[in-house]
């Protein structure tokens, strides 16, 4: 598990935009604020400071306990939206936003003039002449490229058709400089309009989820998790044995977002069935996200006794339930694409997680089955689960289909199927898992993926 640690003064200044990051990710994190007016703490904590300048961003990972320190603003903004998603979803989109954040810092030089003269408490006199000879002439520069960044790009960003540090950065800019009479929404519609939108974007997440075999373990761990993230507005647990899932009723009971169908995965009646159910509580709004999560495993192995019916078992619920579950809710899916234009993908605008497994890579499938290990049928389903996974991002592909598919390895998860001698609880794989999710784009379209999101072999 990663815990953050935000280390900048009681002000919005310099540490606003990471803060930002934070909430609109729905990413928990620390935020110390230190007093301006208490110099002797400053002057202490100065001293243990990697640069001797706030802020500073402290990562802790809990499991290996590694701590690192990141100083400077944009530093620490870049590493966040990067972790989070909102670095831009190319390269180039990427390379534009840190440009839009370059031209920001050229833009804050003579601001900074400005700044200081305010906060000295120089005369009226020489703060209006800072205004007028050094900040009004390149804030009119400066405006005008935002203007045109605005005028070329549809979407209402300055880059690209999502929300990125970038936008925070600058909306947060016209923000200050409102406070200093430099920045009038009557005077200055374009830009009013883009802060308006910016201050007014709610935490990216997928809105309505809907989440197969919720209940219990992994399943049941994903409902929890993401019901921390506050921009989630529907979550529909499936599970084929309702009233057996007191836990995940308790949960229902607790939080409105949280709604339980009754659906048998391995029954195609009651995969219709569930479509026509999610579709009620998701309305015009569709669906942004299915993870499909329920799965068996029947112990099977070469010397196992030969038994078809155990073969299949594992394959249907695995691979064959989760193709048609996909192809059933597309159609739901399509639906909460299409309020987007262009073919960008992400999870926040459309995107099937299948709930994968380390067992479906061939390169590191050289263990075998025998005691303790008769995992063969589980392997092949899957493979198999990848297999149809790449096949459908393929058609998706030719069908102009806006809708990401993508595998995702939890790890070896204590739980009833993990066992528990597993190496991770259930929590430290599921955050990792909605931290990845929320980091979803075209580049990890049909692949396999350990909870991290780093690639594994296929």
């Amino acid at each position: 598990m990663i815990q953050y640690k935000l280390i900048y003064f009681d002000v919005r200044g310099l540490g606003e935009v990471s803060r930002q990051l934070f909430h609109l990710a729905g990413v928990e994190f620390e935020d110390v604020k230190i007093s301006r007016n208490d110099e002797q703490a400053w002057l202490e904590l100065k001293k243990s400071t990697p640069f001797g300048q706030l802020p500073i961003l402290k990562v802790l990972d809990t499991e290996s306990q590694k701590e690192i320190e990141i100083p400077q603003s944009s530093a620490i903004g870049r590493y966040l939206a990067n972790q989070f998603g909102y670095a831009g979803k190319s390269p180039e989109e990427k390379a534009m936003v840190d440009a839009v954040i370059d031209q920001f810092k050229d833009f804050l030089v003579p601001q900074k003039q400005l700044t200081l003269a305010v906060r000295t408490k120089k005369s009226e006199e020489e703060v209006n002449r800072v205004k007028e000879e050094i900040v009004t002439p390149a804030k009119n520069e400066y405006f005008k490229i935002l203007k045109k960044l605005l005028g070329n790009n549809s979407s209402g960003f300055l880059v690209g058709n999502g929300i990125t540090w970038g936008d925070l950065q600058i909306s947060d800019n016209l923000t200050t400089l409102e406070g200093f009479g430099l920045f009038t929404p009557l005077e200055e519609p374009i830009l009013a309009k883009f802060h308006e939108k910016i201050m007014n974007t709610p935490k990216m997440a997928p809105k309505t989820i809907f989440i197969t075999g919720a209940n219990r373990g992994i399943g049941l761990g994903l409902v929890k998790e993401l019901l921390k993230v506050s921009g989630v507005e529907t979550i529909v647990a499936g599970a084929r044995n309702i009233d057996g899932a007191k836990e995940l009723q308790s949960v229902a009971k607790s939080d409105s977002r949280v709604h339980l169908l009754a659906v048998d995965v391995a029954n195609d009646e009651s995969i219709a069935n569930s479509v026509n159910s999610v579709a009620g509580l998701v309305g015009e709004r569709g669906l942004n996200l299915l993870i499909n999560n329920a799965g068996v495993i029947e112990p099977y192995g070469t010397s196992s006794t030969p038994n078809r019916a155990t073969v299949l078992k594992c394959i249907d619920v695995n691979a064959v339930s989760a193709l048609l579950v996909s192809q059933h809710f597309l159609p739901l899916l399509q639906k909460a694409a299409a309020k987007e234009d262009g073919d960008t993908l992400s999870a926040d605008r459309a995107a099937i997680v299948n709930i994968g497994s380390d067992c479906a890579s061939q390169a590191l499938n050289l263990r075998g089955s025998g005691p303790g290990n008769s995992l063969l049928a589980y392997k092949m389903s899957k493979v198999a689960m990848v297999s149809f996974s790449r096949s459908m991002a393929a058609d998706f592909k030719n069908l102009n289909i806006p809708v990401l598919i993508t595998n995702i390895h939890p790890g070896w998860v204590q739980t009833d199927m993990g066992g528990s001698n597993a190496e991770i609880s259930v929590d430290e794989s599921v955050t990792k898992i909605v931290a990845s999710i929320g980091k979803l784009n075209a580049s990890h379209h049909a692949g396999l993926f350990n909870r991290e999101l780093e690639t594994m072999p296929f």
